[in-house]
């Protein structure tokens, strides 16, 4: 695969150092997290839970049988989606990872030949060569960057990455109807403190929606 150029687009190569190793990186981007060691734990730990909660990886309804399907992870994080998706996958599936950084990502030459990495931000235009191009888009919890509270243009750019008839994945909490569980007698306060900051993901309701 070529490299693509530009910072809309940039295939991983290894040659970028990595958070997964215990390294805090510099910020070079909007992302309010850190990127080391403890949110790759953070990440994955992530990942099974909301495995958990839905039920599935991908939703029932997409078919994902097809020995060359396509499939994109979008704020792929450290990837750890694409690597639960391969499991039982024949190689010929090609797996594309994108993020606006890819600090938490291991180098290439240990991911499995099929799992591919980019630098992208949902706010661009995606790169041409992926315009039209996967049968299935995910994307997880992005709604807390979501700007002025109109997702329209980021749906816009992911549903450009989508061959005619491909499937749209968007997994994200229900922060409007989901409340906090506490026990009685003992005092809420400081969750309803931090209820707010963490974007409304303790204990709220998991949901799926396919395009």
């Amino acid at each position: 695969m070529e490299q693509l150029n530009g910072t809309n687009g940039q295939t991983h190569n290894g040659n970028t150092p990595n958070g997964w190793n215990g390294t805090i990186m510099k910020s070079k981007d909007t992302y309010a997290l850190m990127r080391d060691c403890n949110a790759n734990s953070r990440l994955t730990a992530q990942h099974y839970l909301w495995k958990e909660l839905l039920g599935f990886l991908t939703h029932p309804d997409i078919p994902v049988g097809d020995a060359n399907l396509k499939v994109a992870d979008v704020a792929t994080g450290n990837g750890i989606w694409l690597h639960d998706f391969a499991r039982g996958k024949p190689s010929s599936v090609q797996l594309h990872g994108f993020d606006i950084s890819l600090d938490q990502v291991v180098p290439q030459p240990w991911l499995p030949n099929n799992i591919h990495m980019h630098t992208w931000s949902i706010f661009h235009e995606p790169p041409s060569e992926f315009v039209g191009y996967f049968d299935v888009v995910h994307v997880r919890l992005i709604t807390v960057v979501v700007k002025n509270n109109d997702p329209r243009p980021v749906l816009a750019n992911l549903r450009k990455l989508l061959k005619p008839g491909g499937y749209l994945q968007w997994d994200e909490v229900d922060t409007i109807n989901c409340s906090i569980q506490t026990i009685p007698g003992i005092s809420g306060s400081n969750l309803d403190k931090l209820f707010p900051s963490s974007g409304g993901m303790i204990l709220g309701k998991a949901s799926s929606q396919t395009l």
